[in-house]
């Protein structure tokens, strides 16, 4: 083989495997943060992510999303209300100023063994797919 057809399969391989990246980056949008604060009573996670950066990544109330601490992830449902999905089932919340993860009628912290400070990736699936299951 001469130098002229290697250099094409490389460079045809290389323009693959970039094309490949680039469709498995729009399937799925991912922001990393970390835990700002555990609320008392419920054990509650607060989170360091800014709430407008996941609206406009097109995490809104209804839409299902995954997330992972220290390398376990758990799927979530961002909701208006603790009581809109089941008991014992993984949600979030977002106001003007913070984002929260939580568990309808459990505690959110010790279930994840997280601490203040630990990092969160929150993946939203693109439209048409649904958060992977844990």
């Amino acid at each position: 083989m001469n130098i002229t057809n290697r250099l094409l399969q490389t460079t045809s391989l290389a323009l693959l495997l970039g094309i490949a990246s680039l469709s498995l980056a729009q399937h799925h949008q991912s922001v990393t943060t970390s835990i700002a604060a555990v609320e008392e009573e419920f054990a509650n996670i607060l989170l360091n992510a800014d709430p407008m950066q996941l609206t406009e990544m097109g995490l809104t109330v209804g839409v299902r999303f995954t997330f992972t601490h220290n390398g376990h992830s758990h799927t979530a449902t961002l909701v208006e209300e603790y009581g809109d999905v089941e008991r014992g089932e993984w949600l979030g919340r977002m106001w003007e100023d913070r984002v929260e993860l939580a568990i309808s009628f459990g505690n959110a912290c010790p279930e994840l063994d997280c601490e203040v400070g630990d990092a969160i990736t929150i993946t939203l699936a693109s439209s048409g797919e649904d958060a992977d299951r844990q």
